[in-house]
């Protein structure tokens, strides 16, 4: 029963909207009313930091973690390196299948490039050509 007497004892008073009342009430009085100078830079350039600064930070935190010199001894980004290098690795290794595959193209490229009755060891790696000058030499 309290709470509605507050209330109707608080419904003669007319109700402000105190959203934006702090503004006008913390500026000293005689104040000038933000018609001051405009800000003189185009809006690009806000859009343009705002974008640096959501590129600039993660590119920065990546370099630091993946590629700057932390020293020799384990550090924190040690396990984050560790797991880049085994990932690294298993993309860049060959399964067991694809070798075969590629072996028996290399050694089928070796084959057709021998002249008839050559006998070549093909498990031994390919020999390097000699490089012949086309200029004559005096």
């Amino acid at each position: 029963m309290l709470s509605r007497l507050s209330f109707l004892r608080n419904a003669s008073r007319p109700i402000v909207n105190r959203r934006f009342a702090h503004q006008e009430v913390q500026k000293p009085p005689g104040s000038v009313k933000d018609d001051g100078p405009k800000d003189f830079r185009p809006p690009w350039v806000y859009m343009l930091s705002r974008f640096g600064s959501y590129a600039v930070i993660p590119v920065v935190a990546v370099y630091a973690v993946f590629l700057y010199d932390w020293g020799d001894h384990e550090h924190v980004f040690m396990p984050p390196r560790r797991w880049l290098a085994r990932t690294k690795q298993q993309i860049w290794t060959l399964s067991p299948e694809e070798e075969k595959m590629l072996n028996a193209e290399i050694v089928e490229q070796r084959v057709h490039r021998l002249p008839p009755g050559t006998v070549w060891d093909l498990s031994a790696p390919p020999p390097i050509p000699r490089k012949t000058s086309s200029s004559s030499e005096s």
